[in-house]
Order: structure tokens, then C-alpha cells, then sequence
């Protein structure tokens, strides 16, 4: 027997003295012989031979993004693997793979396999979570082995307990035995991705970032108390919302909490995401900007103009003075005779405030809708 799974064993013993014997089963290997699979690790297969009689096996514990589970039968574990024979969802690579084997399930199907084949470039026979809705794919553990390893020390060193309920085996480990888990494994987790292909310009875009990160370009100013994490997080988490494509670039808004809104064109390279130009606007100024917009749409062009002069003076009065200036223009194209507009661009203009089209050019193509 395994050592890992002789000193498991003995663990469990000591601590649940009527754990049934072992039950020798052969049918979880027998429904994976089934289905072509012909050499799983022998840790696996000593493992499923010495699983206890009549015991549902089930362990909890708190890694992130890998809850545990409970032991999966033979039929739902054939189930899964020829269910995952079938391709990808529409729009998605990676999703699954029939030469992941499914052992603990959550709960809401989402699984801990061991991967035969090394998905993502991770190596063969290590341990991958599995999320149903969610692209990540996380890798927990090397292999079987050290998965066994750890349970085993997390258990002697008191970072947990077994018990037997009815017909359950329980295995609970605490952020002891998490913290563990990051001292033998210190690569571990390895986060990787399912890939979602999408057809839009926006989910090529996401996939790029996903892929290769984020490139700030030169034109790219940011305001103090934002940086470039601000922005990734924002495409990970926030409102992307698409305004259109700008000869090889993409427009979008950014909505980054808790108080501003990022105008971005945004560019795919071969190796980044890269972001052309962009402004950054508090959200009291991209709000009221945002309304003029969804007046002059609905054809009311004086009460726009009227609402760009209060965004104006809102980004004045915040310090973005080129921004103020651009939004004063676009009031005035709208409604000639706004002479508050008039006496504030005429303000600008003497303190020499002056438009980098360059720089400005996403905010200045949103403006132009309104």
C-alpha cells in the first residue's frame, strides 16, 4: 500500500476505531476501464481499493476556490467524464476534458479531478478544481500523492478531525491545515483559465488581457490615486460598458468604485491589451455628462447643453480643466446661444487651457453623441 495511504489509514483508524475495512471495490476503476481509461496512478487505484466499506466519503476544508467534497460513485463518476467527451460549451475552450477524472463534488457540480493529461501546460496527473459556471481552473495539488500527504499531516498535527455519521465519513480541516497546504505546495494554487472565446470585440479584447495582461501606452495620464491595477481590476469585476470601435482601437467606459468612470481605446497586440489613450472623470462630472447624453439622444439639445455647462464646471472645479474645455465645446455645438458655456470657454481660454486631442480623444468621441 501507498505509504501516504497506509499512515491515512492509520490516522483515521485512531481517531474513528469502528471504521469499516476496506471494501475493495473495483467498480470506480471498472467504469474508467469503461471508458478507455486505461492507466490512472496507482495511488488512485490503491486509493479507491482501500476506500471503507458502505462509507460515503466526504472532507471540508478552506482553500480558496477548492471546498471539497463529497466522493463521487462509480455510475456519476462515468456520468461526468463521458459527459466532458462532448466539445466545449459555445464560445468557450478548456472547459472540461474526458481525461479529467471527478472525485469530490461540492455539492453544485463542481469538481475536484485529477487530470491525466496536464491542462494549461500543468503537469500530468495533478489536481484541478473544476467550477461549472466560473472559467477558473484552479491546480491545488501536484499530484494524488501529495494530496494524500497533506491530508494525512493536517490530521496527526491535530489541524483537523474525522468522524463517522450514519453512513458518512467526515474529514474536516481548519486554516491550520490551509496554511499547510501553501508550506508543502508553495506554487500551489496555480490559477488557470478556461477559455471564453466569445464573438463580440469586447470578449476578444477580455481574452487578450486574460491571456497576455494589460499594456499602458504613452498617451496614458493617470489622475492621482489611480493606477493600472485600478483598471485591471475594473475589467475583471466592474461595468465594461462598448461605445464603439475607433479605427483599430475599441472605445469602452470603465466604472472603477467607488468614484470614478475611465473612457478607454483599447487595442489588441500580440502580446498585451493595450490601451491607447484614456480619461479618467469623476463620477460626479461622467454622471452628469451621461444625462446630457440621454437628453441629446432624446432630441432635447438645450437642456444637453444646459447639463454639459454643469459638468464643465464640475471638472473645472475638480482640476480637469482640458476635460471642462472639451465638454464647453460639445455645449455649445449643441445650443450656440448658451452663453454661460460662451463666458466659461472664454475663462478657459485666458488661463490658456488648451485640448490634447491625442490624450482626450476617447472622452471627445463620447461627447460627440451627446
Amino acid at each position: 500500500m501507498n505509504s501516504w495511504l497506509a499512515q491515512l489509514d492509520k490516522s483515521l483508524r485512531a481517531q474513528i476505531p469502528n471504521l469499516p475495512a476496506a471494501a475493495n471495490d473495483q467498480t470506480r476503476l471498472a467504469a474508467l476501464m469503461g471508458l478507455g481509461i486505461k492507466d490512472p496512478p496507482g495511488a488512485l487505484k490503491e486509493f479507491f481499493h482501500w476506500l471503507p466499506a458502505g462509507v460515503i466519503w466526504e472532507c471540508t476544508w478552506e482553500i480558496e476556490h477548492c471546498p471539497g467534497g463529497s466522493m463521487l460513485e462509480a455510475l456519476e463518476m462515468a456520468a461526468v467524464v463521458e459527459s466532458w467527451r462532448r466539445p466545449s460549451p459555445p464560445g468557450t475552450t478548456g472547459w472540461w476534458s474526458g481525461a479529467w477524472i471527478p472525485l469530490l463534488d461540492s455539492g453544485s457540480e463542481d469538481y475536484l479531478c485529477l487530470d491525466l493529461q496536464g491542462s494549461f501546460g500543468n503537469p500530468p496527473g495533478s489536481l484541478l478544481q473544476y467550477f461549472q459556471l466560473q472559467p477558473f481552473r484552479p491546480v491545488v495539488f501536484p499530484d494524488f500523492e501529495s494530496w494524500l500527504r497533506w491530508l494525512v499531516t493536517a490530521l496527526d498535527n491535530g489541524m483537523g478531525k474525522a468522524f463517522l455519521q450514519g453512513q458518512k465519513l467526515h474529514i474536516a480541516l481548519g486554516r491550520k491545515a490551509t496554511q499547510l497546504q501553501k508550506d508543502l505546495f508553495p506554487q500551489y494554487p496555480m490559477r488557470f483559465e478556461a477559455e471564453v472565446l466569445g464573438t463580440s470585440p469586447l470578449d476578444r479584447c477580455l481574452n487578450v488581457y486574460r491571456k497576455h495582461g494589460l499594456r499602458m501606452g504613452p498617451k496614458c495620464m493617470l489622475p492621482f490615486g489611480l493606477n493600472q491595477g485600478h483598471i485591471e481590476t475594473a475589467l475583471k469585476q466592474a461595468f465594461v460598458r462598448v461605445e464603439a470601435t475607433d479605427f483599430d482601437c475599441l472605445r469602452i467606459v470603465l466604472e472603477i468604485s467607488p468614484s470614478w468612470t475611465v473612457y478607454l481605446n483599447v487595442r489588441i497586440t500580440p502580446d498585451a491589451l493595450e490601451v491607447d489613450s484614456l480619461v479618467c472623470l469623476p463620477d460626479s462630472v461622467a454622471d452628469t455628462v451621461r444625462n446630457a447624453v440621454a437628453l441629446s439622444a432624446q432630441g432635447e439639445k438645450r437642456a444637453a447643453s444646459s447639463r454639459l455647462t454643469e459638468a464643465a464646471f464640475l471638472a473645472h472645479k475638480k482640476g480637469f480643466s482640458a476635460e471642462a474645455m472639451a465638454i464647453l465645446l460639445r455645449a455649445l455645438e449643441l445650443a450656440p446661444d448658451n452663453q454661460v458655456a460662451a463666458q466659461s470657454r472664454d475663462a478657459l481660454n485666458s488661463k490658456k487651457v488648451v485640448l490634447d486631442f491625442n490624450r482626450l480623444r476617447p472622452f471627445l468621441r463620447h461627447l460627440v453623441s451627446a
